[in-house]
């Protein structure tokens, strides 16, 4: 699949500040503790388990959300081709 990975932002420390905040910005997240959990797991490369305790977030609900935000990246990587020039 190339650059269209599911795989390529899911691990932690994957994606830059302004790509992260990009896709916050369209996802339906709207807890500010858990956007700065995702932060710190996707930006920062912080465990799940370091991410939630630091911003006190229940695991559970951070890996629906991890879910859910990973889905959102995935569809923004796939419609990008169409904005190719």
């Amino acid at each position: 699949m190339g650059l269209l990975s599911k795989d390529r932002y899911t691990s932690p420390g994957s994606m830059s500040i302004e790509h992260f905040k990009c896709l916050v910005e369209i996802s339906s997240i709207n807890s500010q503790k858990t956007i700065m959990a995702m932060e710190d797991y996707f930006v920062h490369g912080k465990t799940r388990k370091e991410a939630c305790e630091r911003n006190n977030v229940a695991q559970s609900y951070f890996s629906i959300s991890v879910k859910k935000f990973i889905k959102i990246s995935n569809a923004v990587a796939q419609a990008s081709k169409f904005y190719r020039r």
